[in-house]
């Protein structure tokens, strides 16, 4: 493009010329022609300048100050005035900030800051570009971002000067990382964030204990100080239930705190081959479709006995099993087009047994469905005298269902889209209490699938018929097969599992002091045990007027960071939705003792060297400051300026200009 215009300009200027009369007492035309021929040329052959400006900074250097509780002193007072006496002695003129939670020109008479948010003054000295950063602290960072994060993207050098004393050597145990609830079969992973304080080149024990008894042994080599580590545990276990443990660290000599050695965590174990038991009297192609699909599930495993009557009460099971045998393990019933006056003893009996067992049913409607006595109890509405639709029947999820993860496969996809209509239906005389309605027909407002509980047993109708319908429709055939495998097999393990609580929140500690940060894990599992992703949940505490996001870490695993603001007993509460439903409300008592985080004092060199070393500058004691014949010596900043003679609209302004320019002078002289 930038070549184009040239030419066209040359073109221009040769024209201007052609007939020239020679002058010899006007030259300005002449110079304004060379101007532009120059620009022309460097124009066509893409010329660039790049030269660079040194500048010094506006703030050649910038103090920052600790003015947290846990700093100030009488004693650091009198050392903080000759550190900055000799700051100011210095040939750079330096600007002064008091830091805390917030930031402030230097006074005397500043009040004292309740916390001390080290990444904050750095992240307020880094938008001054100064020539160099001083900071005079403790070190004792307990609010706010990361400071070594700060740090990373300094220009300038920083130069920490630490006042205090050091703190003793510690070990602690930082984060525990554990599912909240697994299968029988899988192997569980402990995720144990080790921290320390000032250790190095120390070997030290970790141990996993159920009880007294100690199960697992790592060693942990610590060789950097100030740091986190992680320790992997993996257990397999071999019983159902909830299994408890302790993680403990060997206490170190000279250690300052033995309480932060050890954490307590449990998590509940529960089976994934389930025992499915499967009756029909009016064998139909969902015999067949639903088999096939118990059968060929791929988040969990089911052991499937089918008991089919083909003429009468002669029940044939398809395995050699007899029923007598398998019904003391069966998890999950699927009575599916029974006519219930057909049932011999033997089943009517094995019925009784799985309702008091409080083991899951799911009924199926079809034609041919004729409850009496046990059925019309447990259902979830009345059938007694029922009416059947047949004709197509297209459902709507409810927001009751939305909330329930039965319905979505791991990656959120609903499972029923776009399969078929169903081809019929059962329709009740009405609704029973306590029931909920998962999918209906808006048309005429038929209910098509049901779900509720009766003595402890979860019942879930599906009277829209026939159930294969589902794996069909249009999507593609095996895209189809395969989520209506998903789905039925989810209802066939949310029916097999016993009632539990799908979220819990579990804090990091018991209690905390005033400024500590409190961390909230919040462990969600669906009603048939998958782990819950892609939630949204915050907690609240009203008492601080606070509401802050969790953020999934990993699957079903969600983490949240509160700041403990006042003393006494808060109440967390946290609200947790789906993008379609508001699924749970939990509140999580916090106990905050009158003792402040900054009622600690100390130092913590290791992190204002840190600081340093990552900025290109140097950490001081107060003392070796103070001693030193060495000046802080403010960087410039260079910046480079960059002139490109192509496509520059700067250019073709200035070019143009001089084209009328030349015009307007070679009228005036009449060369025109």
């Amino acid at each position: 493009m930038s070549i184009l215009i040239s030419l066209i300009l040359l073109a221009l200027l040769t024209l201007l010329f052609i007939n020239e009369r020679t002058t010899t007492h006007f030259y300005l035309p002449g110079v304004v022609r060379i101007v532009m021929l120059l620009l022309l040329i460097l124009m066509l052959f893409e010329v660039r300048f790049t030269f660079s400006v040194t500048r010094r900074a506006k703030i050649p250097i910038l103090v920052l100050i600790d003015n947290s509780r846990s700093f100030v002193s009488k004693d650091n007072a009198q050392i903080v005035k000759s550190v900055l006496k000799k700051l100011s002695s210095f040939r750079a003129d330096s600007r002064f900030y008091l830091f805390s939670d917030t930031i402030l020109p230097f006074k005397d008479d500043t009040q004292v800051g309740a916390r001390t948010d080290i990444a904050q003054a750095l992240s307020f000295a880094l938008a001054k570009k100064p020539g160099a950063v001083v900071i005079i602290s403790d070190g004792l960072h307990n609010y706010g971002g990361d400071p070594i994060t700060v740090a990373q993207n300094f220009s300038c050098p920083v130069y920490a000067i630490g006042i205090g004393r050091e703190f003793s050597k510690d070990i602690y145990m930082d984060e525990i990382q554990y599912p909240a609830r697994v299968f029988l079969s899988d192997t569980v992973e402990i995720i144990c964030r080790i921290g320390n304080y000032q250790m190095a080149n120390y070997i030290t024990n970790i141990k996993l204990k159920k009880g007294s008894e100690i199960i697992q042994k790592q060693n942990l080599s610590i060789t950097t100080p100030n740091t986190l580590q992680e320790v992997i545990f993996k257990i397999l276990p071999k019983t159902t239930g909830r299994h408890s443990f302790v993680v403990e660290i060997d206490s170190a000599p000279d250690e300052e705190n033995y309480q932060n050695n050890r954490r307590e965590f449990s998590f509940e174990v529960i089976k994934n081959r389930y025992t499915v038991v499967y009756i029909t009297n009016a064998p139909s192609f969902n015999t067949r479709f639903i088999l096939n699909a118990l059968r060929n599930t791929s988040e969990a495993e089911f052991s499937v006995y089918p008991y089919i009557a083909f003429v009468g009460r002669n029940y044939q099971g398809v395995t050699a099993e007899p029923l007598a045998q398998v019904a003391p393990v069966c998890d999950v019933l699927i009575l599916d087009d029974i006519n219930e006056n057909e049932l011999t003893s033997e089943i009517k009996t094995f019925l009784n047994d799985h309702l008091k067992a409080k083991k899951g049913f799911l009924i199926l409607a079809q034609e041919n469905f004729k409850p009496s006595d046990f059925l019309n109890t447990i259902l979830p509405a009345d059938y007694s005298k029922t009416n059947i639709i047949k004709r197509d029947l297209v459902y709507t999820i409810t927001n009751e269902a939305r909330a329930t993860p039965i319905f979505y496969n791991s990656t959120g996809e609903y499972l029923l889209e776009k399969a078929a209509p169903f081809l019929g239906a059962r329709v009740p005389t009405a609704l029973k209490p306590n029931t909920t309605v998962w999918l209906y027909n808006p048309d005429n407002n038929i209910p098509l699938m049901l779900s509720s509980r009766y003595q402890g047993s979860k019942v879930i109708l599906i009277a829209g018929f026939p159930i294969f319908r589902l794996g069909f429709g249009g999507l593609d055939r095996e895209i189809q097969s395969l989520r209506f495998r998903e789905f039925l097999g989810n209802l066939a393990r949310f029916l097999a599992l016993p009632d539990f609580k799908n979220f819990q929140v579990i804090p990091d500690k018991k209690d905390y002091l005033v400024g500590e940060k409190i961390h909230l894990t919040l462990y969600a599992t669906t009603p048939d045990a998958r782990f819950w992703s892609g939630l949204n949940a915050w907690a609240e505490v009203t008492q601080f007027q606070k509401q802050v996001p969790f953020y999934e870490n990993r699957s079903g695993i969600y983490l949240a960071e509160l700041n403990a603001e006042r003393p006494g007993e808060v109440l967390v509460k946290v609200k947790i939705a789906s993008d379609s439903a508001n699924l749970s409300e939990l509140e999580v008592p916090i106990v905050i003792n009158p003792q402040s985080i900054e009622d600690i004092r100390g130092l913590n060199a290791s992190l204002l060297n840190r600081i340093a070393e990552l900025t290109g500058g140097k950490y001081y004691t107060a003392e070796e400051f103070l001693n030193s014949t060495e000046e802080i010596t403010p960087i410039t900043y260079k910046t480079n300026i960059n002139i490109y003679f192509s496509n520059n609209p700067y250019l073709y302004t200035l070019l143009a200009g001089l084209l009328g320019l030349m015009i307007y002078l070679r009228k005036k002289i009449g060369l025109l």
